[in-house]
């Protein structure tokens, strides 16, 4: 087969996984990749960026959109890329002219975890899942079916779910802590997440133009109109996330005995991440991803909460209760920003559990 075709193309190729770029590497054609690796989201699955790995002798960047035209999507989706993912102003996105206005109106709720679209779908009777409910309800059924190991045996349901979250906590793993906290929601009850399913089945078979996805399912979708769910991570949410994982960093940025990002130097703090390969950073770097696929689903009219807008010129200063609460020393020459002295293992040992219970 590798000798049949004059050309191959590998398309999203930012979430390949190793089996299927072997195939493709062994083609004996013209061999064309397609992707964004700013949408890359699967990496909890093992997929990888195969643009990384393949040297190309022409490179075309796609930096036109025929989906929106809406002066505030494209700066919000521009501002995610330029002070997020640290992006060269010529790889930011352009309006290819005006999107079309037609009469169809239908409008997608995007979530970031499987919870909140469920508990969304309980405030709502007339949610049409995008994709079959199983994909979306799955996680939660496992989780009473006692299908995901942890390290010691449990004597009852609580007990189990207890454990669960100290694995959830230890992995970070944020689809599995919000599927924990859904379940305590509604009182351990399955009966009641069989019955949400059932309605899901129902409103799927429904002629609604109202759906409910979340951001993983809705990649390669577009509506006319895209509500953002509150379960994305803000700018505040990764600056945490990231200093958390990398405590060094601190130093860089401490100034007055708080954690100080001042207007106008997003950008420098976020490069950072992006010049750290390690998991934990991959990880964060997918949250933005994320959100970036979310807010690009929309065609005509994109809606979300203000916190998720990403200001250039927002002043993060929140951390200051870490030093003060604790009594931390830090002291840094305000003329040269060098650090002198820092209590970096202390400082993470009294974050940690601030930050977590946070998050809850």
């Amino acid at each position: 087969m590798k000798d049949e075709y004059d050309v191959v193309l590998l398309d999203e190729a930012q979430d390949t996984n190793l089996v299927t770029l072997s195939i493709f590497e062994r083609f004996n054609a013209v061999k064309i990749m397609v992707g964004d690796s700013h949408q890359k989201i699967y990496g909890f699955r093992g997929a990888i960026d195969a643009m990384e790995r393949f040297k190309a002798d022409t490179t075309l960047r796609l930096t036109y959109t025929f989906r929106f035209d809406k002066k505030e999507q494209v700066e919000l989706a521009n501002n995610v890329l330029y002070y997020l993912k640290c992006e060269d102003t010529d790889n930011l996105i352009k309006p290819a002219g005006q999107v079309r206005d037609d009469e169809s109106r239908d409008l997608c709720v995007i979530t970031r975890t499987n919870a909140k679209l469920i508990e969304l779908m309980a405030q709502n009777d007339d949610f049409k899942p995008v994709r079959h409910p199983k994909n979306f309800f799955e996680p939660i059924f496992k989780i009473f079916e006692y299908k995901i190991p942890v390290p010691r045996q449990c004597d009852s349901f609580i007990q189990y779910l207890e454990t669960l979250e100290v694995v959830a906590e230890k992995t970070e793993d944020t689809e599995l802590r919000s599927c924990i906290n859904l379940i305590q929601k509604y009182n351990y009850r399955k009966e009641i997440f069989m019955m949400l399913y059932d309605k899901a089945i129902r409103n799927r078979r429904r002629k609604l133009n109202t759906y409910i996805s979340t951001a993983h399912t809705a990649k390669g979708l577009e509506f006319d109109v895209v509500l953002i769910g509150d379960d994305f991570s803000t700018v505040e949410d990764l600056v945490e996330d990231i200093v958390l994982h990398k405590p060094a960093w601190l130093s860089y940025f401490v100034r007055d005995n708080m954690l100080y990002i001042k207007k106008g130097n997003l950008r420098n703090f976020f490069k950072y991440l992006i010049e750290d390969n390690s998991i934990q950073m991959n990880t964060i770097k997918e949250e933005i991803n994320l959100f970036y696929v979310a807010i690009t689903r929309a065609k005509k009219v994109l809606r979300l909460d203000d916190c998720y807008f990403v200001d250039p010129n927002m002043d993060i200063r929140y951390c200051a209760r870490l030093f003060e609460n604790f009594g931390l020393s830090v002291n840094v020459c305000p003329d040269c920003m060098k650090k002198t002295e820092i209590n970096i293992e202390v400082a993470i040992k009294y974050l940690q559990p601030i930050w977590r219970n946070r998050k809850k």
